[in-house]
């Protein structure tokens, strides 16, 4: 799963998780891959503390990555992620970065609100 994927499904309604859990299959992409819901269930509870998601080589091995969520109108509309080649970095660089994701994310959501969200018609 990629760092962009669970900092958003980490903040979709549970009711929504469990149905779209129910009907995907769970893919190894390398020896990383997560495809225990055990697992999975407990790095997204992760995301919503640390409010920050990583991919350490799960998706491909040679990329790991760090999003954070980007909330508007009070959900998560979306994730803002920054890719490290594994030559370049190691693991334990990329719990660095969360804190600098955080903050852009959060910016990018306020401008969401200000200028994006007044556009959207309920009705």
């Amino acid at each position: 799963m990629t760092a962009a994927g669970k900092a958003i499904l980490a903040f979709l309604p549970e009711t929504w998780l469990k149905k779209y859990f129910g009907k995907v299959s769970l893919t190894r992409f390398t020896d990383k891959t997560n495809t225990s819901m055990t697992v999975i269930q407990k790095e997204l509870e992760s995301v919503r503390i640390n409010n920050y998601a990583t991919n350490r080589g799960e998706y491909e091995r040679e990329v790991m990555a760090v999003a954070a969520p980007i909330f508007s109108a009070g959900n998560v509309q979306g994730s803002l992620v920054v890719q490290f080649p594994t030559f370049r970095y190691k693991e334990s660089d990329l719990d660095k970065h969360g804190p600098t994701l955080i903050t852009a994310a959060k910016k990018i959501g306020q401008r969401f609100d200000r200028e994006v969200a007044p556009a959207f018609d309920a009705g």
